[in-house]
């Protein structure tokens, strides 16, 4: 197979050569000499207002290091909390997350602050062994927001490599959605980046009431088949003032900035 050029997420391999874009930043590992900021304690008094770090939990933000269990614990500390309790994700540094599933009911409404950038492992091959249409999925959550200005990155390129869409000689397989949001209610999506999707970049799925705002969806046109926004099932979604430029020809995932109200 030839070498694919495109200057959006960038990462090289023996099939796929790709150019750092300026415009999006598909952020590769560094060794960082800075740690990662930690919360105060948490405070037990009920009804109080949470705020923790990832990296209380051991996350290390590096791009290298698998920080999915960190990611887990924070969730289910917070999830755990009366009151409302915000999970920190911070600026400036790029956490590996693999498969995770972030699931509901929570005692308190949850804000998922993502200011830096979450990163999917590369390969596949990460995904053994679990359901290859998910990689973040949130499932049975009330009251959820996520949020932050920070990116999602599916760094998708070693998927599109082994689409039958690319190849007409690979077999057709699933591969993950970026974001899936499963019965959830009163969600608020805003201020996001989400980038090089593996098939779909975000969905929404038996959801109910559910507002987004500013979102940036992006892909390559050398992606295959990957929507921008799959709505599915769901009533009172709005979106608004958001971008969607993907391969897809669904409606929400050509170019576009919309405000739209389902």
């Amino acid at each position: 197979m030839n070498n694919l050029r495109f200057g959006f997420c960038p990462k090289g391999t023996s099939t796929i050569r790709v150019l750092i874009c300026a415009c999006f930043v598909c952020v590769q590992g560094f060794d960082s000499l800075l740690q990662l900021p930690q919360s105060a304690p948490a405070r037990i008094r009920p009804g109080s207002k949470r705020v923790l770090v990832v990296g209380d939990f051991g996350a290390k933000g590096d791009g290298l290091s698998n920080d999915t269990q960190a990611f887990k614990e924070a969730w289910e500390m917070a999830c755990s909390f009366r009151g409302r309790t915000r999970i920190v994700i911070p600026a400036g540094y790029n956490f590996l997350v693999h498969p995770v599933d972030f699931g509901g009911p929570c005692k308190s409404k949850v804000t998922l602050d993502i200011s830096g950038t979450i990163v999917a492992p590369e390969d596949p091959a990460a995904w053994k062994g679990l359901n290859h249409r998910k990689w973040l999925y949130f499932h049975g959550v009330k009251h959820l927001t996520v949020e932050g200005g920070g990116t999602v990155n599916g760094r998708g390129w070693l998927w599109w490599a082994q689409s039958c869409k690319i190849n007409k000689t690979n077999p057709c397989r699933n591969a993950p959605t970026a974001i899936t949001f499963h019965r959830c209610k009163d969600l608020k999506v805003e201020n996001l980046k989400v980038v090089c999707g593996q098939k779909m970049h975000i969905a929404f799925t038996n959801c109910l009431r559910v507002m987004t705002f500013h979102l940036v969806v992006k892909s390559p046109a050398v992606s295959p088949n990957t929507d921008g926004i799959h709505i599915s099932a769901s009533h009172g979604v709005k979106i608004k003032d958001s971008v969607v430029r993907t391969e897809h020809d669904d409606p929400f995932s050509n170019s576009m900035s919309f405000k739209r109200s389902l």
